[in-house]
């Protein structure tokens, strides 16, 4: 017996037979919808305009919303209304977001840049080619045929004559199904992290302002907090970078990182991603950071920080911290807390920051210290 060559890797197991087709998204549409004309004018309120800006891959986001007078919408822009069921594309700046048109009872209008697609039912799956135009496969297709050095495009004519493989309706149907289920499952754990989050927020808040305080083991409270200047606490290291044209400076296993390798919204995330020698420290201004202790930017991102789980080094925009007293784990999250104090610091036109100087001097509340 032959093997088949146009089927997946993993298929269900009721799909054995057919191999999947390969078909030209033409073939798969019942309608491509886009606006061709100068920029619509904007107004105060009346149609939301989705544009491109507002297709995210996956969803719809309108944290900024445009509208259209009400009257032009009616005497032109009505004819690209998206329907339920219907997929938004970006052709350009970004190429290639989509998103199902979600269920609502508020009216658009659609502006440059993207497109609707409209699935024949009786042949493609809507939901189904969602996820395929999404797919790895399906955007390394779309950027292929994109067009431009600077910010790739790609023009309707061409979007549509894109070949993919696709199975028959029914294993469309089922694959769509599933990977909806997923995404539902993906959705409500976001929704879940989200609602902790706000929840940590808010109590962080009450514990570091002392609104809710534990107790000992028996019973008795905890003595009166304390204001300690940071510098009274520990040490502070400042950071460097090594001559980039100087490769071999760049080639030992001394992780060193700038501020963009930690993140706003933790502090236990640190991308380590690239790496100097001894000889790189002793011709430099970084130096090597200890294990547990505080790397807090203070230019360029002010104010992020994380705890270091390893000796390593950084660039000229920390001020790192090591503590002698105290837990480095909540001088860390009273840190975060005091994330607008610390931001007060910042100085300077260009580039806003502050000197080991300003924050060794910086004061907070912390537990009485034996």
């Amino acid at each position: 017996m032959s093997k088949q060559k146009n089927v997946p890797e993993l298929r269900f197991p009721e799909f054995t037979i057919e191999e999947w087709q390969e078909k030209p998204l033409l073939k798969l549409l019942e309608n491509v919808i886009d606006y061709r004309g100068k920029a619509p004018p904007k107004s105060e309120e009346g149609v939301v305009l989705i544009t491109a800006r507002n297709v995210k891959q996956g969803f719809l986001d309108f944290t900024t919303k445009e509208f259209i007078p009400y009257e032009y919408y009616t005497g032109w822009m009505n004819r690209g209304i998206p329907q339920k069921g219907d997929i938004l594309f970006t052709t350009e700046a970004p190429l290639g977001n989509v998103c199902m048109f979600p269920e609502d009872n508020n009216i658009y209008a659609l502006g440059q840049r993207t497109l609707t697609l409209r699935a024949k039912n009786k042949v493609n799956n809507g939901k189904f080619l969602f996820y395929l135009l999404q797919s790895p496969k399906g955007q390394l297709k779309i950027l292929n045929r994109g067009t431009g050095s600077t910010a790739k495009g790609i023009k309707s004519s061409v979007f549509k004559k894109i070949s993919f493989q696709v199975p028959i309706l029914e294993e469309q149907e089922k694959i769509a199904n599933f990977l909806s289920a997923v995404d539902k499952k993906l959705t409500q754990l976001r929704r879940k992290k989200e609602l902790l989050e706000t929840y940590k927020r808010g109590l962080m808040q009450k514990l570091f302002s002392q609104q809710i305080r534990f107790k000992q083991d028996d019973g008795k409270a905890f003595p009166d907090w304390e204001e300690k200047s940071l510098g009274s606490l520990g040490n502070f290291i400042g950071g460097g970078t090594p001559d980039s044209n100087k490769r071999e400076y760049w080639n030992g296993t001394i992780p060193w990182i700038s501020s963009s390798d930690i993140e706003d919204d933790s502090i236990h995330k640190i991308s380590i991603t690239r790496f100097i020698n001894e000889k790189a420290i002793k011709e430099s201004a970084t130096k090597v950071v200890p294990v547990g202790s505080i790397l807090i930017v203070s230019r360029v991102g002010v104010g992020k920080l994380a705890i270091s789980n390893k000796s390593l080094c950084t660039s000229q925009d920390f001020s790192n911290f090591t503590p002698t007293k105290g837990n480095v784990y909540f001088l860390a999250y009273a840190l975060n807390s005091n994330k607008n104090k610390l931001l007060s610091l910042s100085q300077g036109t260009s580039i806003k920051g502050f000197t080991i100087d300003d924050i060794n001097l910086f004061k907070i509340n912390i537990p009485y210290i034996v």
